[in-house]
């Protein structure tokens, strides 16, 4: 099955230009699910095999 999809909410070229600014702030990203219910937990995200982000249950 799917797994879902995360993408930005931003355009790439934003983000670059925000990041060079040095800059700290949080990046807007879109997160779909294939199902609407019940909701996964997400438990981490990664990107290329590296784990950019991992979360606790709420």
């Amino acid at each position: 099955g799917s797994r879902g999809s995360l993408e930005l909410v931003n355009n790439l070229s934003q983000e670059w230009n925000r990041m060079m600014t040095g800059e700290q702030y949080s990046v807007p990203y879109r997160l779909t699910f294939p199902l609407q219910s019940p909701l996964p937990t997400i438990k981490s995200i990664a990107a290329n095999g590296q784990v950019i982000c991992t979360g606790r249950r709420p």
